[in-house]
C-alpha cells in the first residue's frame, strides 16, 4: 500500500486539527477567574496581566482555564494566545492550526 504526499499532508493536518489537550497562554490584562461562563458567576480568584495560564477549552465568549491550581472561566479576550516574541523567526511557532479543542502550534 503506498501513500501519496498529498494523503500524508491531509492526514497530518487532520491529526493536528483534532488534537485535544491544553495549551499555554498568558493573560493580556488583569482579570477574574469565574466559577461559570456567565456574567453573574462568582469570582474564584484574580489574575494579573502576563501571568501564565493553561487553557483547557474555549467557547464563543469564555475559556475554561487552569490558573494557580484553580479551574475556572475567563473572558476569551483576556487571554493572549500569541504571547511571546514579536517576530515569527525568533523562537516562535512556525504555524498554528485551530481544532475543536484549541490551537496546536508547531
Amino acid at each position: 500500500m503506498s501513500f501519496s504526499l498529498k494523503t500524508a499532508a491531509v492526514a497530518g493536518v487532520l491529526l493536528l486539527a483534532s488534537a485535544s489537550g491544553a495549551f499555554a497562554a498568558h493573560f493580556s490584562t488583569d482579570t477574574k477567574l469565574l466559577d461559570s461562563p456567565n456574567k453573574w458567576a462568582d469570582v474564584i480568584s484574580y489574575a494579573d496581566e502576563g501571568d501564565f495560564v493553561k487553557v483547557l477549552k474555549c467557547g464563543p465568549n469564555y475559556c475554561l482555564v487552569k490558573y494557580d491550581g484553580d479551574k475556572g472561566y475567563v473572558k476569551k479576550w483576556a487571554i493572549d494566545f500569541d504571547y511571546g516574541p514579536s517576530k515569527p523567526w525568533d523562537n516562535g511557532p512556525y504555524g498554528c492550526v485551530y481544532g475543536p479543542y484549541g490551537y496546536v502550534c508547531i
